[in-house]
């Protein structure tokens, strides 16, 4: 039988690194292999577990199966284990769903934002008042000539409440690229339907509608992460 300290020493271990989580980074592979250790030391850690289904949308499923299945007997049946696998199971439905997505363009008139015609869409969400965001856009006006050399659709969907502070950012920024913003009132579903609760968030569909990736907040390395992903489709 497990004891307190068992599931303590598992958490003692991680708690200042923020197990789970991945941010814009080119270490990723680094700390899945290192979060893959941790789970093979402590298989029967709750708070791993935990910890990854807060992160589920930042993993692939093949790296969430190789975690699940790293978990003793009685966590992965357990309902968070369950739950867990559930999520993999309707990710793709999920998908689909995404494609079906209205937001209003600048000149106030509703939109469907993601159109199949191009090899990608790219959603990008931010709002006027995110400090990473600014530094993300910057990063998008690089990428941009090339997204549009090569048929991707790049657009920036706003979650900002006040329409004035948005105006205002959309002609500062000066974004040559497609431009969106999501009734106020919509702002939480468009959250739980695209499976984010912080920004900047960008999301990569292939022409079917699947997520082929996904990058939550920003760092200097979130270009080349971007490039990397989407090589296959700049051929």
């Amino acid at each position: 039988m497990l004891t307190g300290s068992n599931q303590t020493n598992a958490y003692f271990e991680t708690q200042m690194s923020d197990f789970g989580f991945i941010n814009a980074s080119t270490q990723k592979d680094n700390l899945v292999k290192t979060f893959k250790d941790l789970i093979k030391k402590y298989p029967y850690s709750y708070y791993y577990l935990h910890s990854l289904i807060n992160n589920e949308n930042s993993y692939s499923n093949k790296e969430l199966t190789t975690f699940l299945n790293l978990f003793d007997d009685h966590l992965r049946l357990s309902p968070s284990g369950k739950s867990l696998a559930i999520f993999m199971k309707t990710r793709d439905v999920a998908n689909s769903n995404s494609l079906n997505f209205v937001a209003y363009d600048p000149e106030n008139n509703l939109r469907e934002v993601i159109d199949t015609s191009y090899r990608l869409n790219v959603l990008s969400f931010w709002a006027s008042w995110c400090g990473p965001c600014m530094d993300e856009i910057t990063m998008y006006k690089k990428l941009y000539p090339l997204f549009k050399a090569k048929n991707i659709k790049l657009s920036a969907v706003s979650i900002d409440v006040n329409k004035k502070n948005y105006k205002d950012a959309l002609s500062r920024l000066k974004m040559k690229w497609n431009q969106y913003r999501v009734n106020e009132r919509k702002i939480d579903d468009t959250k739980n339907k695209f499976r984010f609760s912080y920004i900047p968030t960008s999301i990569f569909f292939d022409s079917k509608g699947k997520e082929i990736f996904r990058l939550s907040g920003y760092d200097s390395t979130a270009g080349k992460m971007i490039l990397k992903a989407i090589v296959p489709y700049l051929k």
